[in-house]
């Protein structure tokens, strides 16, 4: 999914592409954790934490990223998808302290 191109800054296209091969090396933990926690596996619960800091940490940053460059007027895409954004975000936010909350109750 990328942003039009009259809607964004060529610089942030680019950011976003850049960040979404970072995301393919790293957003693996959840489904990786989720499919331990099924089998019941030992090491769910570890995984689960890892995955859940690192889905709280994307959420947060690419929040703040996108608020700074709205901030100093780079353009970033409609109003539109910035709604579609920020509630994916806070989604993944959620989804992240409920990774942590399952993997900290299973750990203690």
């Amino acid at each position: 999914m990328q942003e039009k191109n009259d809607e964004t800054e060529p610089l942030f296209r680019r950011l976003e592409l850049n960040t979404a091969r970072w995301d393919l090396y790293i957003l693996w933990t959840l489904p990786a954790a989720g499919a331990l926690m099924l089998v019941d596996h030992a090491w769910w619960p570890y995984l689960a934490l890892v995955a859940g800091a690192v889905w709280v940490d994307t959420a947060g940053r690419e929040t703040a990223k996108i608020l700074g460059l709205g901030k100093h007027g780079v353009k970033t895409g409609s109003a539109k998808e910035a709604r579609l954004f920020f509630c994916f975000m806070g989604l993944m936010a959620l989804i992240g302290v409920w990774c942590l909350a399952c993997g900290f109750s299973a750990v203690i």
